[in-house]
C-alpha cells in the first residue's frame, strides 16, 4: 500500500516537472528570432553501418552554450544546469552535415535538433570512428557557424555488441526519487559523478572481448534529454569508458503522460540499433528502477536468438518489483535468452567470464577497482594485492533464468 503510494507521488511529481519545463521551453522557443552570428552548433555522436550513417545535432543561441569545470561550485552547477535546459533552440535553420565526400542539408525543428541519415556510396575502412562537420547554411552568417562531431560504427573483428543505459546502471542517478535526482542533477556534474564500483573496467573487458583486442562496439541509451548529452560524454571520456553513440530524448514532447519519461523512446531507439547490424549478437544492461526490465524483454521476443543475456543492476529494494522481475525472467528463458539481477557489478563481470565474452584475468581487476572504489581507506599503494575471485568453470551451468547473483523474494 505504502509502496503504491509513493509511485503515485514519484510520479505525479515527474508530470509537475515535465509540464513545468515544457512551458519554459515553449515559451524560449518564442521568444524571438537568433541572430545569425548568435548560432551554435552542438553536434551529437552519430553511428554508421556500411550502407547509411545517422547523425544528430542541435542549434541553440550560443549564449546558452556552457560547459561543467571542475572547479565548479554547487551554485556555478545549478546556474549552467539551468542555461543548458532553458536555452534559446535555433529554429528552422538549415544546416550542412558532412561526412567523408558526401554531405546532406537538413532543417532543424522547433526545438533546434536536426537528424541526418546519409546513405554511403562505398564501404567504410575498418576503424570505429570518423569525423563528421556540420555547418549552418541558412540564415547566412558573416563568420562561418561550424562544429566537428564522430561517427561510430563496429569493426569487421566485433564479436558483440554492448548496449547500456547510464542512470542508475553506469552511474548514481536515483531515477526513482525525483527529489534525489533533481539535486543530484543541480548540483553535480560529470567531474563530481562517479561510475557504480567496477564499472569502468568491466565495460572496457566487453569492449576489448576475449582476445582483448575486439573492439566490440557499445551503444549508450539513456531517458535523459539531449540537454545532458555533453555531461554525459565528458563523463564517459573522464572515467575511461568505451567510446560509442549516446541516444538520448527530445524535450519537451508531446504525448501521453502514462509515460512520462517516454520509455517507448527508448524501445524505439533498440530496434533501430539491432535492425541496423542484423549479424551481430548484443548483451543489452539496465537497471531495476524503471522499465529496463520490461523494455529488453520485449527485445529478446522482438529478435529471438540475438539477445544472450540481459543484466539487470538491482537497484530498487522492493519485494513487489523483484517478484515482477522473476516473472520476466522466466518468459525471458522461454525466448532463449537469460536475465541476471545484480548486486554488483562482479556478478555480471564473473558471469561474462563463463560465457568467454572477456578474459577471466580481468577478473582480478574489476574486483579491485570495486573494493578501492568502496572502501577507499583500503590503499592500493600500501603494497597488499588483492586476492583475484576464484577460477570459473567452463562447465558450470548458466542456462537457468535465473542466475546465483539474483535476489528474487
Amino acid at each position: 500500500m505504502r509502496a503504491g503510494t509513493e509511485k503515485k507521488r514519484s510520479h505525479a511529481v515527474e508530470k509537475f516537472i515535465l509540464r513545468s519545463m515544457a512551458t519554459i521551453m515553449s515559451r524560449k522557443s518564442n521568444g524571438g528570432t537568433i541572430s545569425p552570428d548568435s548560432l551554435a552548433i552542438i553536434p551529437f555522436s552519430g553511428y554508421a553501418t556500411n550502407a547509411v550513417f545517422h547523425f544528430r545535432g542541435r542549434v541553440v543561441e550560443k549564449s546558452g552554450v556552457v560547459r561543467m569545470d571542475h572547479n565548479d561550485t554547487f551554485i556555478d552547477n545549478a546556474q549552467k544546469m539551468w542555461k543548458r535546459f532553458f536555452i534559446r533552440p535555433g529554429s528552422g535553420v538549415t544546416v550542412r552535415v558532412r561526412f567523408d565526400s558526401m554531405h546532406k542539408m537538413v532543417n532543424t525543428t522547433t526545438q533546434g535538433f536536426f537528424h541526418a541519415d546519409l546513405e554511403l556510396n562505398r564501404p567504410l575502412s575498418n576503424s570505429t570512428r570518423r569525423p563528421v562537420k556540420v555547418e549552418v547554411v541558412n540564415p547566412r552568417t558573416q563568420t562561418p557557424v561550424q562544429a566537428m562531431g564522430e561517427v561510430f560504427f563496429p569493426p569487421h573483428g566485433a564479436r558483440i555488441g554492448i548496449i547500456s543505459d547510464i542512470d542508475d546502471t553506469i552511474m548514481y542517478a536515483h531515477a526513482t526519487n525525483p527529489f534525489k535526482m533533481i539535486s543530484l542533477l543541480m548540483f553535480s556534474n560529470a567531474f563530481t559523478r562517479q561510475p557504480f564500483p567496477g564499472v569502468r573496467p568491466f565495460y572496457r573487458a566487453l569492449h576489448g572481448g576475449l582476445t582483448g583486442c575486439e573492439r566490440n562496439p557499445f551503444f549508450y541509451i539513456s531517458s535523459s534529454s539531449w540537454q545532458m548529452y555533453d555531461i554525459l560524454q565528458d563523463f564517459m571520456d573522464i572515467h575511461g569508458l568505451p567510446p560509442g553513440p549516446i541516444f538520448l530524448r527530445e524535450l519537451p514532447f508531446t504525448g501521453s503522460m502514462k509515460d512520462p519519461w517516454r520509455h517507448g523512446y527508448k524501445l524505439k531507439r533498440l530496434h533501430e540499433i539491432l535492425e541496423s547490424y542484423p549479424g551481430l549478437p548484443f548483451v543489452l544492461l539496465g537497471d531495476s528502477g524503471q522499465r529496463d526490465v520490461e523494455i529488453y524483454s520485449l527485445i529478446v521476443r522482438s529478435f529471438p536468438g540475438r539477445i544472450p543475456v540481459l543484466y539487470i543492476r538491482d537497484v530498487l529494494p522492493s519485494a513487489l518489483r523483484r517478484s515482477r522481475i522473476a516473472e520476466i525472467a522466466v518468459k525471458v528463458k522461454d525466448w532463449g535468452s537469460e536475465l541476471v539481477l545484480l548486486n554488483d557489478t562482479m556478478a555480471a563481470a564473473r558471469h561474462a567470464a563463463i560465457r568467454g565474452w572477456i578474459p577471466v584475468e580481468r577478473l582480478s581487476e574489476i574486483e579491485n577497482d570495486r573494493v578501492k572504489m568502496e572502501y577507499p581507506e583500503r590503499s592500493f599503494d600500501a603494497g597488499k594485492t588483492l586476492v583475484p575471485p576464484a577460477a570459473y568453470h567452463e562447465d558450470e551451468d548458466t542456462s537457468s533464468a535465473y542466475h546465483e547473483e539474483r535476489r528474487y523474494s
